[in-house]
């Protein structure tokens, strides 16, 4: 557990440098779903508060334009969050039980990685989710929150360069940046968002031409 809280402390400092706000303030942007043609792939996006907005625009964005798929924001509860990096509002439409089986999945890093974690029922709808889903993407520290889950052992993967020692924890085999495909070609992980677009990239590639 001391391992642990020193690493969140390191998390949260880390954060408090690149200027990431713990507070909602009225002018704050919100980052809503967006929708693709009426047969598109759906594209769940694991909302919470603490995730990293551009975790989750960049990614997201990628694979939609890719992919034509739509876009939904799940949570384990339904309505805002609070993002950061940059701090945004995101607004999550349906708690994940609405969306059992999405097509593709994308697991955001973020500071509030660690409380997802610890709930059961949250891993369970990853778990099975991950499973079959056509595609997974797990970006920063949102490794670490697939990794609980037991999908990503004996895997190696791509995570945030602070986490590499829990990730190794939890089971993988944590490589320090870039991007890494996992072995079932559906699941992609990325160091952090911009490696995440180029992982967006491979998933999309590896779903629509099977490499």
């Amino acid at each position: 557990m001391s391992q642990n809280v020193s690493v969140w402390g390191r998390f949260r400092h880390l954060a408090r440098q690149r200027g990431a706000r713990p507070a909602r303030t009225r002018r704050e942007p919100e980052l809503r779903e967006w929708a693709g043609g009426s047969d598109a792939l759906t594209l769940a996006v694991l909302v919470y508060d603490g995730a990293s907005t551009s975790d989750i625009e960049l990614p997201a964005r990628r694979l939609s334009a890719r992919l034509g798929s739509k876009v939904r924001f799940v949570a384990a509860r339904s309505g805002p969050h609070h993002g950061v990096e940059p701090s945004q509002t995101v607004i999550a439409s349906a708690p994940v039980s609405a969306i059992a089986h999405p097509e593709l999945l994308l697991v955001p890093g973020g500071l509030g990685w660690q409380l997802l974690a610890h709930d059961d029922e949250l891993m369970s709808w990853l778990a099975t989710a991950a499973a079959g889903a056509q595609g997974v993407l797990a970006v920063s520290t949102g490794t670490l929150v697939l990794a609980a889950t037991g999908w990503l052992d004996g895997t190696a993967s791509a995570g945030h360069w602070l986490g590499q020692d829990q990730l190794a924890g939890l089971g993988a085999d944590p490589v320090p940046d870039g991007i890494r495909l996992g072995k079932q070609a559906h699941l992609v992980t990325a160091s952090g968002a911009r490696a995440g677009v180029e992982a967006a990239d491979l998933l999309a590639d590896t779903i629509r031409w099977g490499h």
